[in-house]
């Protein structure tokens, strides 16, 4: 029988007949092998990155995967990802567990099903509205974005449970007619709709309270006023996704776009402009990541057709109420970066802004313990200035305060997105290279030194080289430091050889003497 707990607290018990064919159907969709643990993971509120590397490495394909996505335009950086180490840093813990589950689950379900009606147009539109939430959600800058990938990838799951125990409801319903149309059959025949049950059934695999809510209003126009305010942001994403899925997947006329434009405006706050710029990289990201879950997307020529078609809309607009929405945007985005920049105060240096030596310790120690556990290297590096005290004593301090944040400036333009740069104290400086070893810890010293020798200190009017010395030391190859301690006195003394023989030059632990 189906469970009334609050599990299933979103499908309404006024239609008995409908709970007890989906109660007694033994053959409802449900995930399977590695998407159960990856499940498990996230009821899990003291999951670690180990944790999480232990459960996918367990699946090479979907290893495979987790590297390809973290080096798609979704979150392509300058340098490629080259491990799950590294991919895990890039996603953070409950973003590679959510993206995952993603996969997974379409692993699951996708070739477990009839052929009643279209599922290679249902998995191509439930992949382009998780591609539009999340390009959404990084354009409004909403946290946890990988969740919206994930509900908007389920949020029509529902219709496999239906399709399973009502053969003949998509049978009668003119699937032809597009989403609304079957949503409107749903409602006539039900009662209620697709995205209800697909709640229901996000219950039955024990899926967070939170996604079962977020996935049954994802088509009701509206519904997030009633939800607290963080739920509120998600489900008006997801459910704007769905409409311009509809709009990626389908032939769409020119009221149709402009409908979705002005619900983008009116729920998001999206400018017109920028709701364009946000459908063209949902449709560019689309046809990148299809290939990952084995999907083939609609044509190029459809997709140019209808950028156009938006764009042309908005030149019909008044441009002094675009512009007005611009404002308003950046305004917002404005208030949100400063507050983050206040979340960030207690673990940045006043003078330099990057981290201080507090942050840095907890980093390193949780590094170090993750290295150990999961045989990966970490490198630590101290870099000091040359001589920097001449520049105090010739120029003054208010100067040398200036070179040290340019120098900050040059470990953070000449480091990857995955590296820590903290300043240690005084002149000196740490970089530490999570999941790097010695050669590639020799490469990057090499790129730092040479960026410092490059590096013009322009101050008031005068040009004030300095260059740099480094020491550095691995953890997890050739040598497992027994502490934290004495990964760092290891870096600090390779530092002092290489001052000693000259300055300006990297120095590896161990090294050979003078």
């Amino acid at each position: 029988m189906v469970s009334t707990s609050s599990s299933n607290a979103y499908l309404p018990l006024n239609n008995e007949v409908l709970l007890t064919r989906l109660g007694r159907c033994t053959d409802l969709p449900s995930p399977v092998g590695v998407a159960v643990r990856i499940l498990e993971l996230g009821q899990d509120p003291d999951v670690t990155l180990g944790d999480v590397a232990k459960v996918i490495s367990l699946d090479p394909a979907l290893t495979a995967k987790l590297l390809r996505m973290a080096n798609s335009p979704l979150y392509a950086r300058n340098r490629k990802t080259e491990n799950l180490r590294q991919a895990i840093t890039l996603f953070g813990v409950e973003g590679t567990i959510t993206l995952a589950l993603s996969f997974s689950v379409v692993n699951s379900l996708k070739d477990k099903v009839d052929r009643r009606f279209d599922y290679d147009g249902y998995w191509r539109r439930s992949l382009a509205a998780a591609t539009c939430a999340q390009v959404l959600g990084e354009r409004i800058e909403v946290r946890n974005k990988e969740d919206l990938f994930l509900c908007g990838l389920l949020q029509d799951i529902g219709m496999l449970a239906l399709d399973k125990s009502m053969p003949e409801l998509y049978q009668q319903c003119d699937i032809r007619s597009g989403h609304a149309g079957v949503i409107e059959c749903e409602h006539s025949t039900l009662g209620l709709d697709h995205a209800e049950i697909g709640a229901w059934l996000l219950g039955r695999w024990n899926f967070p309270e939170k996604l079962q809510a977020i996935i049954a209003a994802s088509h009701i126009s509206e519904a997030a006023p009633m939800e607290s305010g963080a739920i509120a942001q998600l489900i008006n994403v997801v459910a704007l996704a769905s409409d311009m899925a509809d709009l990626l997947c389908g032939r769409n006329s020119k009221d149709a776009i402009n409908g979705v434009m002005r619900r983008a405006e009116k729920v998001l706050g999206l400018p017109q402009e920028a709701f364009v710029e946000t459908l063209a990289a949902s449709a560019e990201v689309l046809k990148d990541i299809a290939h990952l879950f084995e999907i083939r997307v609609d044509d190029q020529i459809y997709l140019d057709s209808l950028l156009n078609e938006a764009r042309e809309l908005i030149l019909l607009r008044n441009i002094n109420v675009m512009q007005h929405s611009t404002t308003l945007a950046r305004a917002a985005e404005a208030l949100e970066d400063r507050t983050r920049r206040l979340e960030e105060e207690n673990r940045r240096d006043v003078l330099t802004g990057l981290y201080n030596r507090a942050y840095l310790n907890r980093f390193l120690d949780e590094e170090v313990g993750l290295s150990s556990r999961h045989d990966w290297p970490v490198t630590v590096m101290f870099i000091d200035l040359d001589d920097f005290k001449h520049v105090n004593d010739e120029h003054g301090h208010l100067v040398g305060d200036e070179v040290l944040k340019s120098a900050a400036r040059v470990l953070e333009t000449n480091t990857r997105g995955s590296d820590m740069v903290a300043r240690y104290g005084g002149e000196e400086f740490v970089v530490i290279l999570p999941g790097t070893g010695r050669e590639g810890a020799e490469m990057m010293s090499d790129r730092l030194l040479t960026a410092f020798r490059a590096k013009h200190h322009l101050l008031d009017g005068r040009d004030i080289p300095v260059t740099a010395s480094i020491g550095a030391a691995t953890h997890g190859e050739e040598h497992e430091f027994a502490s934290v301690e004495e990964l760092l006195k290891a870096a600090d003394h390779a530092l002092y050889t290489a001052k000693r023989r000259g300055r300006n030059q990297a120095v590896f632990f161990p090294h050979s003497p003078a």
